[in-house]
């Protein structure tokens, strides 16, 4: 069965070096992964949005998350051998989680490991990045949109609470979701 990890949260949350790690960490354990960016399928009209300080409509994030669904799906058969999808994706709303959750079958599970940190946290990580698309002004609007977790999602979904920058390291926190995933 491929077991999909999405490790989600809002920009500069540490989606993409977890994810790394993650997979990183599962191949050394002989787990058969692949490490995908939602980032990579934003077709270029939303990357231009972000860049511009534009916050994504439902409407623009409908088709980009179907691309990641059908990719993951493709994936699924075209490489048999493959143990673990691990996916760095924002997935802020219910509804957008929901939208992986449809891919569930028999040959395919979803479990979310969903990344929360402090806005103060995050605005000092987004004045420290470099060469990367998203305007830091959207940080205020991702947060408002976040829906964390609660009731009957919490059956696949890890909360990782990060309360201080940097200061748990990343491997620590990779260990703890390499362990709810194989259990």
């Amino acid at each position: 069965m491929l077991q999909v990890v999405i490790v989600c949260g809002t920009s500069a949350s540490g989606k993409s070096s977890i994810s790394e790690s993650l997979s990183q960490i599962l191949t050394t354990q002989s787990h058969s992964s692949t490490y995908l960016d939602a980032d990579d399928f934003h077709p270029a009209s939303n990357k231009q949005k972000m860049s511009n300080g534009i916050p994504l409509t439902d409407e623009d994030r409908f088709p980009w998350l179907n691309s990641i669904c059908e990719h993951i799906t493709s994936l699924s058969t075209s490489q048999p051998q493959l143990k673990f999808v691990i996916l760095a994706c924002s997935a802020l709303k219910k509804i957008y989680r929901d939208q992986f959750r449809t891919i569930k079958s028999d040959s395919i599970n979803v479990k979310f490991a969903c990344l929360i940190v402090p806005y103060e946290v995050l605005e000092l990580r987004l004045k420290n990045r470099k060469n990367h698309f998203f305007d830091g002004k959207l940080l205020k609007s991702q947060l408002d949109t976040f829906e964390t977790p609660v009731d009957d999602e919490l059956l696949d979904t890890m909360l990782v609470n990060i309360d201080q920058d940097d200061s748990v390291p990343v491997a620590e926190i990779t260990t703890g979701i390499v362990n709810w995933i194989l259990q």
